[in-house]
């Protein structure tokens, strides 16, 4: 419910919209707010939503693991373009950049 109003939030204040006021900081939603944290509340001791249960951190080998068969598969696959079921502009542009894997990607996240 949480995620829910924030991404209202994040719609109303954002482009087109502009709305100059946030509904979850400004005092004309805080009775709103307050009563959808009680309801929150009570739900979860009644058990019927729980906490978010967080996973553990992708490891930094099989982090690595997955950009290397990304970037194989990649490879793979603009090597087995057939160039009639595509276009030249994309064939010219998958065919002339070459991938580079970064050279440690744990430290992206």
């Amino acid at each position: 419910m949480k995620a829910i109003r924030s991404g209202l939030d994040r719609f109303l204040s954002g482009s087109p919209q502009r709305k100059p006021f946030s509904i979850i900081r400004d005092m004309e939603f805080k009775p709103a707010n307050e009563a959808l944290d009680a309801s929150l509340k009570d739900l979860a001791r009644q058990g019927l939503i729980s906490s978010t249960n967080h996973k553990h951190p992708i490891s930094k080998e099989d982090l690595e693991a997955l950009y290397a068969f990304i970037y194989y598969t990649t490879s793979t696959l603009t090597n087995t373009l057939s160039p009639p079921l595509t276009s030249p502009h994309y064939t010219q542009t998958f065919h002339t950049q070459t991938p580079s894997m970064p050279s440690s990607p744990a430290t992206k996240y």
